[in-house]
């Protein structure tokens, strides 16, 4: 059984098997480490179930001739709105990846678009010019409700 942290709110733990004679060894001071080196012990019939109580997951592993490491995603989404949209969600909807940066998508069902040549996608978007001249746009704010409107 792993233990997480007790401060720890760990959804999800990847776990992988560096093998003995692996060319780069991670160690605390790494700052990049040869990712080639990693295997998910799930690829190889190992697996990890949990949480099974508050930060506690069972790991099982084919083989112990190796060391581990641990890895929990980052869940972007949750903080800022993964900085899609500026970090506003009636900007743009925030879609978490499992080991990756999240995905970005500017709402066009509230009228919002892309910014253009923005990178990461997504990440900065802009009202759309429906009834306004684009080249008068500061003069111009969109007024939504957040609250429902019962008359």
């Amino acid at each position: 059984r792993v233990q997480m942290p007790p401060s720890s709110t760990v959804r999800k733990l990847k776990m992988y098997r560096v093998p003995m004679n692996a060319e780069t060894i991670p160690d605390a001071d790494s700052v990049t480490v040869a990712a080639s080196a990693f295997v998910d012990i799930e690829s190889e019939g190992g697996s990890v179930v949990g949480p099974i109580d508050e930060g506690v997951f069972e790991v099982t592993v084919t083989s112990v001739n190796a060391d581990f490491i641990g890895a929990e995603d980052l869940y972007e989404c949750e903080t800022s709105n993964g900085g899609c949209g500026g970090g506003d969600p009636i900007q743009a909807l925030c879609d978490e990846r499992e080991g990756a940066a999240p995905t970005c998508t500017c709402r066009a069902d509230n009228g919002y678009d892309p910014v253009p040549g923005v990178v990461p996608v997504g990440t900065e978007c802009e009202l759309k010019p429906k009834h306004y001249d684009t080249h008068v746009k500061d003069s111009y704010f969109r007024l939504t409700h957040g609250d429902r409107l019962d008359y």
